[in-house]
């Protein structure tokens, strides 16, 4: 079983295209494949369910998602929607998918606001399309939790740690 990241994620964009298709992403339990779509290469198909393949699935998608599987829809939290950003919150396997985000925000032309938690491993950050600010629990001083706490990020990295 793997640690479970927390993450809280925002994306904002003035285009109303943009949320709705993130949106349905969201709802449809494909985040990470409308952010940074995976091969379609033989190879890579057949490394998804044969018994004892390569794991070239795995290592392409910690390499350009930041974290090994897709979210399901029902691991998300309510989405809340304004008219320029959607707030939802999620579990990642292992690590925050950062650069997934960050590949669909350079594209598409969003911004995004990605706050994690990974209390089994002992790390938290706040990720936004230019910058991963990743730091274990021991470097978080107060003036980072204040400012973090101040932008809403209410995961368990401040619930007694």
């Amino acid at each position: 079983m793997p640690n479970w990241c927390n993450n809280e994620l925002r994306i904002r964009s003035a285009d109303p295209a943009i949320l709705a298709r993130y949106r349905a992403a969201i709802e449809g339990g494909r985040l990470l494949r409308e952010c940074c779509p995976e091969p379609e290469t033989d190879a890579y198909r057949e490394s998804l369910g044969a018994p004892g393949a390569s794991p070239e699935w795995r290592e392409w998608r910690i390499e350009n998602w930041g974290t090994k599987w897709e979210i399901p829809a029902d691991d998300m939290t309510e989405i809340v929607e304004t008219a320029d950003e959607i707030r939802v919150g999620f579990t990642s396997a292992w690590s925050p998918p950062d650069r997934a985000l960050q590949f669909a925000a350079e594209r598409d032309g969003f911004s995004f606001v990605l706050f994690y938690d990974e209390p089994g491993i002992g790390f938290a950050g706040r990720a936004t399309e230019s910058d991963d600010d990743c730091r274990e629990y021991d470097e978080i001083d107060d003036a980072t939790r204040e400012a973090w706490a101040a932008e809403g990020f209410e995961l368990q990295i401040f619930e007694g740690n």
